[in-house]
């Protein structure tokens, strides 16, 4: 692989974002914290993740409206 190829490596104390503060989430911001990373926790409500993250974002999520289905057509 060439230079030019090469993907560019996070520089040491960056951050890195995660969506969702679950075990997996969780998981994630330890380990990066191992290798030198901060974390930032994207989450709705209470995370497991946010005892180990740097930072932990909390809102809600966006609910879609329902489902209306659409009116028969009328075949003339």
């Amino acid at each position: 692989m060439t230079d030019a190829t090469k993907p560019a490596a996070l520089p040491a104390g960056a951050t890195i974002g995660i969506l969702g503060g679950g075990q997996l989430g969780r998981m994630l911001s330890v380990a990066a914290s191992r290798l030198g990373f901060r974390s930032h926790i994207y989450e709705p409500g209470a995370a497991p993740a946010g005892d180990v993250a740097h930072q932990v974002t909390n809102a809600p999520t966006r609910t879609r409206p329902p489902c209306v289905p659409s009116p028969p057509r009328l075949m003339s």
